[in-house]
């Protein structure tokens, strides 16, 4: 935006709204324009026989202006080049309606504050960081004062100076940086990027008249702004550094009106009547289709079916449209207007290409470790009088050998005990206290103690068995798929299962197998996202019913992104079971130290790992 742009049409536009709502107050007289060059700032002084009142203020990059309503300028109405640290050009207008502007134009960087005074105003005008002062062409400051007649005498305070090259320059030259160009030229230039960051602009009005807000954003945006019939209204608004877009936005949704960018213009309107106008457009356009010529193509697809990617060109076809999908040999016929038919057919270019194909590996690692201790005792005896020389009792027989004598099953040696040693006559007597381990023992120790009478005996057993097992299994299995279509791959076993239901006996198969479901998608950058289902099936005979096992399942369904051969764990399993079983005899097992002689202990541990690991590979 050039300073052209952005000249006292600003403020100007603004004067009349000024003048209507301040129309009771008499205008203030502006006598000198001063512009003063200090450390580390510019103050620009206008000085008044009163106070002048600033109805608005705008910012907008680097550009500042001051409004005053009913203020007469007429006296340092002109333009001129400031060349100071923080101001590069000083403009001040009037209009025939008593009101008036002040408008600055900064360097980058630089912020301004109005200061308001008794007989006048002062802006002062900082950088951030100011740079070394420098010495101004002029005086100390540049002064405008009224001319004095001609028979006034000598006035005791200096006149305003003639402009010069050195000093301050003609209005048109700082308005029109371009000046001396194509005379037909636009001063605007071309219209501001939409990619571009919008200008800032800060907003103070009252009451202020619609279009004339509306002027102000068109030379702060750089558009020209077309106000159809209907824009009208008045609007109040205090805005800080807001992009004139938003701006816009906010002021015109607030009224119910929208605009249309055409080029570097903005029409703006009522939304209904935009609306409407957009809704005809788009009747017009689709009519003058329909009332086209009809032409007719035939397209064979490469690399994908056509019944694939029909719905989506049907879509596309217009009501004097046909659309036919040859899946034998994968062609498509198409019948439709010049226009939709070159839309579909760009539609089929986009659609028919070839996909990428992924080669998932996946590794499936099942570790478990199994534990077990078991300590298992046996002891048992007898002890016979016959004569005790009483009346009553005669004999006296004692006996801890009843558990697992004859035919029990506690004395079998699949059971984990230890046969006792059998009599003179074979009779194998049994335990007072039978507490063995549950599996063969892998050591024994056994004691046995008699009289040669044989009218008493004591037979011990303590037996113990450790085992410690270790398993791991390895399953990789390995598929190609194509770019978004599912890819199954299993191996294991079917087992049949007899089902009884209504007094029929029928068979019916079910899988334990590993199985691997992937579903890939390519990205442009190199990735690949899978939507994958894996599982490891088994058969588990230990925990069968009625003869049929039952299944342990190990599955994992997520969505996961890779990139192109890198290797990621999908899934992770770690389960620990702990047991710990005892057999005793109630209350014997509490005697301290005996009471080991009276219980049985079993311990066993086994740890379960599942990992599953992917690799993908783009082909």
């Amino acid at each position: 935006m050039t300073g052209a742009a952005f000249r006292l049409v600003l403020i100007a536009g603004l004067l009349p709204v000024a003048a209507a709502a301040q129309s009771d107050r008499t205008a203030s007289a502006v006598r000198r324009l001063e512009l003063r060059q200090d450390p580390g700032e510019t103050v620009v002084r206008l000085g008044a026989d009163g106070p002048l009142e600033a109805a608005a203020v705008v910012r907008a990059g680097t550009r500042f202006g001051v409004l005053l309503p009913f203020s007469d300028l007429s006296e340092v109405t002109g333009g001129w080049n400031a060349a100071t640290n923080e101001v590069v050009a000083v403009r001040v207008g009037a209009d025939n309606t008593g009101g008036a502007g002040l408008e600055l134009e900064l360097r980058p960087g630089v912020s301004c504050d109005l200061d308001r005074r008794e007989s006048g105003l002062e802006v002062r005008c900082r950088a951030e960081d100011p740079p070394e002062a420098i010495v101004l062409p002029l005086t100390d400051a540049v002064t405008s004062e009224p001319a004095s007649g001609p028979d006034d005498g000598p006035d005791p305070e200096p006149s305003v100076p003639e402009p010069t090259d050195t000093e301050l320059s003609d209005p048109e030259d700082v308005a029109s940086p371009d000046a001396g160009g194509d005379p037909d030229a636009d001063p605007r230039g071309e219209a501001p990027n939409p990619d571009e960051p919008a200008t800032p602009v800060s907003l103070d009005f009252r009451d202020a008249d619609l279009r004339d807000v509306l002027r102000i954003l068109s030379e702060v945006s750089g558009y020209d702004f077309v106000l159809q019939p209907g824009v009208t209204g008045r609007v109040s608004v205090r805005l800080t550094e807001t992009p004139w877009d938003q701006a816009l936005e906010v002021i015109l949704r607030s009224h119910r009106l929208g605009y249309l960018t055409e080029g570097g213009v903005l029409r703006v309107g009522p939304l209904a009547d935009l609306v409407e106008e957009r809704r005809d457009l788009q009747l017009h356009a689709e009519a003058r289709d329909l009332a086209g010529e009809i032409v007719a193509v035939r397209r064979r697809l490469a690399y994908v079916r056509p019944e694939e990617v029909r719905e989506v060109l049907e879509a596309r076809l217009s009501e004097r449209g046909v659309l036919v999908a040859d899946p034998r040999t994968g062609t498509v016929l198409l019948r439709d207007v010049r226009s939709r038919v070159e839309e579909i057919t760009d539609l089929m270019d986009a659609l028919d290409i070839p996909v990428p194909g992924v080669e998932i590996e996946a590794r499936i690692v099942l570790a478990s470790r199994t534990l077990s201790q078991e300590l298992g005792i046996q002891w048992g005896g007898g002890l016979i009088e016959p004569r005790t020389g009483k009346r009553f009792p005669q004999s006296v027989v004692v006996g801890g050998d009843a558990i697992g004598s004859g035919t029990s099953s506690f004395a079998t040696p699949g059971s984990g005990g230890v046969l006792p040693p059998a009599d003179e006559e074979g009779a194998r007597p049994g335990y007072g206290v039978d507490l063995p381990i549950s599996d063969l023992p892998t050591g024994a120790l056994g004691l046995a103690l008699g009289a040669l009478d044989g009218l008493a005996h004591l037979d011990f057993v303590l037996a113990a068995a450790e085992r410690d097992g270790e398993v791991r299994i390895l399953s990789a299995p390995r598929i190609v798929a194509q770019n978004a279509r599912p890819a199954t791959i299993k191996q294991g076993v079917t087992f049949p299962v007899q089902v009884v239901a209504n007094n029929t006996v029928t068979v019916q198969f079910q899988d334990a197998v590993l199985e691997l479901t992937v579903t890939p998608q390519v990205s442009p950058g190199g990735t690949v996202l899978l939507d994958l289902e894996v599982s490891n099936d088994s058969l588990d005979f230990g925990q069968a019913v009625g003869g049929i096992p039952s299944i342990v399942t190990q599955r994992a369904t997520t969505r996961v992104r890779v990139a192109d051969g890198e290797t990621t764990v999908v899934g992770g399993v770690f389960a620990r079971r702990e047991s710990d079983r005892s057999g005793r005899v109630p209350g014997l097992h509490r005697i301290p130290l005996l009471g080991h002689l009276f219980r049985s202990r079993e311990e066993s541990r086994r740890d379960d790992e599942l990992l599953i690991f992917l690799t993908p590979r783009i082909r």
